[in-house]
Formats: C-alpha cells, sequence, structure tokens
C-alpha cells in the first residue's frame, strides 16, 4: 500500500475570522562598497564573509504562508538611479552572498527552495535616501506567495544591481523592507487524528451539489478537545464555526483536500478509551444560511450574477467563476438565501456550481464539460477499481421538456408603498422603515426607485393630525435602494417631537402578465419509456426563441438512460494514491473493467473519503457521469467528432 503524509488542522483561535494580517520585515545591512558596483553584482555586508539577507518572523508559525504585497529599497546614499532585484529563498541559497562579486543566483542546486524575484524599479530621491518601492499595481513581479520551509518561518534573499553604481559610501546602509500578508492556517491536529472522512459533490445528474461534510476522530486523552475540560489545551476555543481543513503530501505535491467550518464537537469520556469527534461542513452551508437583498441588476451574464450574490453573502475565499452562456435580462435576490439564488441560476444556465477541496466556489456553466480542458482524461484505472457499481436506468429520462418565457414588462411610475401609521419621532432621534414593493397587492421588483420629494412623499407635522407647525424641513432621508424593497430612514433634526402624516415610495416597475410555455417533445423516448416531463422555470428567461433553442436541448441531452457509475478506489499503489489525491469534481477519468465490458470516460460528480490507521488506509468512492451527456459541439469551445463515441456530434446552444 502507497502513503501519503496528511495533516489536519483548526482555526481555535480565530486567525481567519480577524482576516490576514499584515506585518512589516524590515534588514539593514552595512554595504562593504569597497568599490563601485558593476552591474550584476551583489549588495552585501562583506566582501569575503557575505551573508544572505535573512528577514526573520514572516509567518505565524513554522511551515506556514503568506504573500508578499510591498517592498521598499532604499539607501542612505542620495542621488543614486540603480535597479535592483532581491532573489527569495525558503533556505540560506548557495549562490554568492558577497558583497561587490559577481552574481550566480539563481543556481540550479537552489531551485527547490527558490521562492521568486522581486524587481525593483530605478532608485530616486528628492534630496534625501534613495528609494524604489513594488507594489502590486507597479511591475515587479508582486505580489509573491510563498511558504516557508518545515521548521522556519524565515526567507533569505540575495539582492544585485542590475546598474553600475559609481556614487556609493562604504558603510552606508542598505534597508530592505517587505510588507506581507501572513497566512495562518491553525492549531496542527494531525498527532491526535484516528480517522478522517469527507465528502462533496452532486449525488443526482440533475441535482445540485451537496452540503460538503467531514467528519474525523481525534485522541482526546488529553481532554483537549472537551469544551468543557478547563486544563484543555483549546479550552473556551473549542466553539463551532471555525475554520477546519486538510491536506495531503507525497513526493512531489500539496493536496488540499477539505476547507470547511466546524458543525459539533462531540467529546467521548469512555472508560477505555477517551475520543473526540469533530463534525464540519463546507462553503455551500455558509451559502445556505446567508440571505441576501441585492439591487436589480440588467442584462448580466450567469457567472457575474454568482459573483454578485457571493459578493453580497461577504464571501472570502477565492471563487473560480466560467462567464456564463447566458444573459439575464433582470436578476434580484429578495429575502432568499444566497444558495438558493444560485441554484436558480444553475438551473437556468444548466450549469453547476460547488465548493472544491480549497474552499474555492466554483460555478460552471454548460459548456464548462465540452471545453478542451475537459475532452482529456486526467487518469485511467484498468481493472484496478476496488468495486465497482454500474446502473442503467430511467431515473433521469425526460422526454416533454417545458420551460416558462416571462416577459417582463416596464410599467409607470406609480406608488409602491405607503405608510399607514402616524408615528412620532422624538427630537434629534431616527426611525427607518422597510418599503416593500407591491401593486394591488402583489409583489413586484422595482427598476428605479423615485427619491423622495418633500411634501410629496413625506410630510411631518407637529401634531398627530397634521395640525400645527409643518416640521417637513425638519426631516432628514436617508435612502439604501433595493430591488424589492428601499430602506428609509427619518431623522428629526428639530428640538420638538415630528409626527409623520405622510410617507410613501413612488418608482417604476415590472409586471410578468404575459407568461407563456414552451416545450420539446421527443416521441421515440416516450414510445420506449412513456411520457416522462421536465419543467424549468422561466424565470430568468425572457425570449421565446431562446427558450425554444432550450428546450431543444435540454430534450436531446435527457431523452435516452444513461449509465450511472460508481466506484471504489484503495491506495494500492502510489499512481492510485496520486491520483486519489489530486482528482476533483468534473474531472474526466477513465473507467476500464472488463467484466462489465466497460471501457469509456466519465465525469465525476461526487467524492467521499475515509482515511484511517495513520494515513495507511485511504478509500474514496466516486459516483461517475457519463460523458456522452455533455457530447454536444460548441462554436469555439469544441472539436467536431466523427463518431458518437469520439467527442461532440449533437449542436449545443
Amino acid at each position: 500500500m502507497a502513503n501519503a503524509t496528511y495533516e489536519i488542522w483548526a482555526d481555535w483561535f480565530q486567525y481567519h475570522e480577524e482576516g490576514k494580517e499584515l506585518v512589516n520585515v524590515s534588514v539593514t545591512k552595512s554595504l562593504a562598497a569597497a568599490g563601485d558596483y558593476a552591474a550584476g553584482d551583489v549588495l552585501s555586508e562583506h566582501a569575503t564573509s557575505g551573508t544572505a539577507w535573512t528577514f526573520s518572523g514572516v509567518v505565524k508559525q513554522n511551515g506556514c504562508s503568506g504573500e508578499i504585497t510591498k517592498a521598499q529599497a532604499i539607501c542612505e546614499t542620495t542621488g543614486l538611479t540603480p535597479r535592483l532585484t532581491l532573489y527569495l529563498f525558503m533556505a540560506t541559497p548557495t549562490s554568492q552572498v558577497n558583497d561587490n562579486v559577481a552574481n550566480t543566483a539563481l543556481l540550479h542546486a537552489d531551485l527547490a527552495n527558490y521562492i521568486g524575484k522581486i524587481d525593483f524599479p530605478a532608485m530616486e530621491d528628492l534630496g534625501g535616501d534613495s528609494e524604489a518601492i513594488v507594489t502590486p499595481s507597479t511591475y515587479g513581479n508582486l505580489p509573491l506567495t510563498f511558504t516557508c520551509a518545515s521548521g522556519a518561518n524565515d526567507l533569505f534573499g540575495v539582492l544585485i544591481t542590475r546598474d553600475v553604481i559609481t556614487s556609493e559610501s562604504a558603510g552606508d546602509d542598505m534597508v530592505i523592507n517587505l510588507t506581507i500578508e501572513q497566512s495562518y492556517l491553525g492549531e496542527d491536529l494531525t498527532g491526535d487524528v484516528k480517522s478522517i472522512s469527507f465528502s462533496r459533490g452532486k449525488s443526482n445528474e440533475l441535482g445540485f451539489a451537496e452540503v460538503g461534510q467531514c467528519s474525523i476522530t481525534l485522541n482526546n486523552s488529553s481532554g483537549n478537545y472537551s469544551p468543557s475540560t478547563s486544563g484543555g489545551a483549546y479550552y473556551n476555543y473549542l466553539k463551532p464555526k471555525r475554520i477546519i481543513g486538510i491536506r495531503s503530501y507525497d513526493s512531489d505535491y500539496n493536496y488540499q483536500l477539505f476547507y470547511g467550518f466546524v458543525e459539533e464537537i462531540i467529546p467521548h469520556p469512555h472508560l477505555s478509551q477517551q475520543d473526540a469527534i469533530i463534525t464540519a461542513t463546507d462553503g455551500i452551508d455558509f451559502l445556505s444560511r446567508h440571505d441576501i437583498a441585492t439591487a436589480l441588476y440588467k442584462n448580466a451574464k450567469t457567472g457575474t450574477i454568482h459573483d454578485y450574490i457571493l459578493t453580497d453573502a461577504n464571501w472570502l475565499r477565492l471563487a473560480r467563476l466560467d462567464d456564463g452562456q447566458d444573459i439575464i435580462p433582470y436578476w434580484y435576490g429578495h429575502d432568499v438565501k444566497a444558495r438558493f439564488a444560485q441554484e436558480e441560476i444553475d438551473t437556468s444556465e444548466q450549469g453547476f456550481s460547488y465548493i472544491d477541496g480549497c474552499g474555492y466556489f466554483n460555478f460552471e456553466d454548460r459548456y464548462h464539460r465540452s471545453t478542451a480542458e475537459h475532452q482529456t482524461s486526467g487518469a485511467t484505472f484498468n481493472n484496478t477499481m476496488s468495486d465497482i457499481t454500474y446502473s442503467l436506468n430511467s431515473r433521469n429520462i425526460f422526454n416533454i421538456i417545458k420551460v416558462t418565457v416571462t416577459p417582463w414588462e416596464l410599467q409607470v411610475s406609480t406608488t409602491l408603498w405607503t405608510l399607514e401609521e402616524t408615528p412620532s419621532i422624538p427630537a434629534g432621534e431616527a426611525r427607518t422603515w422597510w418599503a416593500d414593493a407591491s401593486v394591488s397587492g402583489e409583489s413586484v421588483f422595482v427598476d428605479a426607485w423615485t427619491t423622495l420629494v418633500a411634501t410629496t412623499d413625506y410630510v411631518a407635522n407637529s401634531q398627530s393630525d397634521g395640525g400645527g407647525s409643518n416640521m417637513t424641513s425638519d426631516i432628514a432621508v436617508t435612502l439604501s435602494k433595493f430591488a424589492k424593497t428601499m430602506k428609509i430612514t427619518l431623522t428629526n433634526n428639530s428640538s420638538v417631537p415630528a409626527y409623520i402624516t405622510l410617507l410613501q415610495a413612488r418608482g417604476t416597475y415590472y409586471d410578468d402578465k404575459t407568461k407563456v410555455t414552451l416545450k420539446a417533445e421527443d416521441s421515440t423516448s416516450q414510445d420506449d419509456y412513456q411520457k416522462r416531463t421536465f419543467e424549468i422555470d422561466g424565470k430568468y428567461m425572457t425570449d421565446a426563441d431562446k427558450a425554444n433553442d432550450y428546450v431543444t436541448y435540454a430534450v436531446g441531452k435527457y431523452k435516452k438512460p444513461r449509465a450511472e457509475l460508481s466506484m471504489m478506489l484503495l491506495n494500492q499503489n502510489s499512481t492510485i494514491l496520486a491520483n486519489i489525491l489530486d482528482l476533483e469534481i468534473s474531472d474526466r477519468i477513465t473507467a476500464i473493467n472488463d467484466k462489465l465490458g466497460l471501457n469509456d470516460d466519465y465525469f465525476i460528480d461526487y467524492m467521499e473519503h475515509d482515511i484511517s490507521m495513520s494515513g495507511k488506509s485511504h478509500i474514496v468512492n466516486y459516483r461517475l457521469a457519463d460523458t456522452i451527456n455533455e457530447d454536444f459541439w460548441c462554436l469555439d469551445y469544441s472539436a467536431l467528432a466523427s463518431t458518437t463515441t469520439s467527442g461532440q456530434t449533437k449542436l449545443g446552444y
């Protein structure tokens, strides 16, 4: 059996919640400068016993990662204009580090520890020290990410001048400042781990990605994982929603397997052994709990809408978003969960979104699996699976596809909300209302809210019946406009209470009174498998021609039965183990099984991993989707195949 190294960490102390910490690390050397520098010379403190530039404490813990976001080079000598380059390494380089000697970096012997280089622009000054600055908005190779050596929190540099320097002074200080965003994974739990299981993806071809799940069993003889044990190392910090992750290493690569949030901590104080189980969920759960309220967006691609949703949800991880093939004429999110809004977009696009092992959000449009990237198998399993299940069924056969077309019509400005009470606002205080748009008792979405006009949309008086003094000019209005509601805050700037005797909200809106339904059928499929209907909500479909293309595409995709394949793999050799660690949702693989007569390509839709015996046993189960279901030819994306089994032969839309 082949083995890999696994690492399990938890951010009990919430460094992630605080955000990446910015630190400035500075190193100063008094340059030997025994003579003029030639282009390509090293800058250091001694001509014969120079040392590397050592940047200490660049990360929170040994072996952690960071990102250099700014670099400054400052020389005590005025009037210098050289361009400098700083080579950076995880360990002391073997290249030349003596001052005023020709540089030899980058040496092949240092490649394993090489991080990258920072190119400084020409130095300049206004009468003081000479200075050069590199940021991500300038050239110079920033930001530059790095990971320190496993037992270190330092970086090591070699500084070179790319130009001749003739006005130097021996002993003058050269200062290099690095601004670093420190990334901290968390506390290492690996030594206590007994077993791990995690899963993600979709278990049904027409379904959505399910919430990724993780369960970790730990040795808790120390009591460190008992939230109520005051002597535990993490006492008062063992709480739900802390970030937790799993990654693995082999001799060649670092694999990110799971990233999510602690859901439950369950200590088991048995007499014979003390264990604790930590369960976690991935970002799908996070998105499933967030209520969104957005403005109205027009003519946005589906990938852009996913970006709007993630922004509203304050998504902090990376997102890999396809542009999308559909342009949505009108979109908004209101009083729905972020994940529900994403699933609506996925349905409309016939796309797929999920969270990967890095915790990144991925959106794949309907062309994604037809692109060149997914036309070549990434791994072949030739009768090496430990178990395989093959099912040809009618579960996802649909030979009648219906879609609703909703041609929204813009209506003239009207009153969309009226305050039915007469509230009082004390002097110097404010009150807030949410104006939900409706017409004749039916909720509508708004094209443009009208900014409130004094005496037309709001009136204030000193008496509740509208009598007394008119105090409208004493009222300050603050508005936040959304697609289906407007937040109205009124502040009473007078010295006496004010009664709001009129408050209304106006705007233009859309109605959907003229919905129509389009349908595509396949009679041959109906004869073979009976009539089977799949209905699609056309909330975002406004064009009848496009809807017709859509149903024609869908009936071609779902009219025939397709094989569903499940396959189990063990870490029986290093090749299979590397594949187990590396394969991700939507990757294409080849499955060959002589007993089933199989020799086909499949896409991974779902995966479930079980790791035990200190990593000696790693079992994975894949649910696989037949690639023939993605056998559509798309302009600018696909190569047209000559047969139905060698590539795309049907026209996609």
